[in-house]
Order: C-alpha cells, then sequence, then structure tokens
C-alpha cells in the first residue's frame, strides 16, 4: 500500500522503518547537478548520503510514498555542505514570484501567448525606464518602489521570460 506524499523540502526529515524493526532518520537534500537541481537523502544517523540521486522530484517522491517512510519533522535553517551564497536571493524571488502569480492569474504567461516575446520586452523596458529615473535622480514620489525593488522586479521577469522560453522551446 502507498501513501501520498504531497510534497518535499530540502531539510525535511523521513524516518525511515527497516525490516528488523530500526528506525533511521533521513534529510532531504538538494544538489546542482549537470545545471539541474537534483534530491537525494542522507542519513542524520551516520551521514551517508543514499547512493541513488533522483533526478526528479517525482522520484524521490514515489520513493517517499513507500510505507517504511515516515515524515516526522522540517529542520529550520537547514544548510548543506555546498553552500550557495546566491540561494537566499533565490529562494525569496522565487517566494515572491508564486504569491504574485497566484495573485495575478498567471497574467504574465498569458501576456506572452496572446503576444508574444515582445510582452516581455515591454515590461522589462518599464522596468528599465524606473531604473533610469531612480538612479537619474535622489528624489522618489512612489516610495513602495525603491531601487531593490526594481531590481526585483527585472530579475522576476527575467525568470518568468526564460521560464517561458524553457517551457515553450519545443513549439
Amino acid at each position: 500500500m502507498t501513501k501520498e506524499i504531497v510534497d518535499f523540502q530540502p531539510g525535511d526529515v523521513f524516518n525511515y522503518q527497516f525490516s528488523n524493526g530500526e528506525v533511521e532518520p533521513f534529510v532531504v537534500i538538494a544538489r546542482s547537478f549537470n545545471g539541474r537541481t537534483c534530491y537525494n537523502l542522507a542519513s542524520l544517523k551516520d551521514g551517508q548520503v543514499w547512493s541513488t540521486f533522483f533526478i526528479l522530484r517525482s522520484d524521490l517522491k514515489n520513493t517517499l510514498r513507500n510505507e517504511s517512510f515516515v515524515k516526522s519533522q522540517q529542520i529550520v535553517n537547514f544548510k548543506h555542505s555546498e553552500e550557495n551564497p546566491f540561494k537566499q536571493y533565490t529562494d525569496g524571488l522565487a517566494k515572491t514570484l508564486l504569491a504574485k502569480n497566484k495573485d495575478y492569474g498567471d497574467s504574465f504567461t498569458k501576456s506572452l501567448d496572446k503576444f508574444g516575446m515582445v510582452a516581455s520586452v515591454v515590461r522589462l523596458e518599464d522596468k528599465f525606464n524606473r531604473l533610469d529615473s531612480l538612479t537619474a535622480s535622489r528624489e522618489q514620489n512612489v516610495k513602495d518602489e525603491s531601487l531593490a525593488d526594481t531590481f526585483l522586479d527585472l530579475a522576476g521577469y527575467s525568470i518568468l521570460s526564460y521560464k517561458y522560453l524553457k517551457e515553450h522551446e519545443e513549439e
């Protein structure tokens, strides 16, 4: 019998019960491999990493569906030995993109579907104009649109554009 694992993230801990009844905790770790995020399980008992590299989230999800795995906790501020100084920023951007995408109903993708990549260029150009305006004068009339916010918007639109291109490259 299998069970549903809704989702997991690096730092989630799953207890594995061996056939002899022994229980061992494993933590989900993420690594970059050939430009893709891959997943492993690392033993919290002896630090050994399972030799299986789960290239796809779904592969690890299927493994975790096994009745012998039970999710037990989330390690807060989990750090893997392969520290990436950009991750905190890209993770924050990813959360912002997800939230805005829900709020706006995936309007960016709909715009690209309707008008093509020119829709992306227009939005990026608006943000570049905002950067130009913010850096040309120190006066800021709209207080909730800082220089940092504008750079985040540029990064966000760039990621959304890249995502769209990758998802439509076979078309």
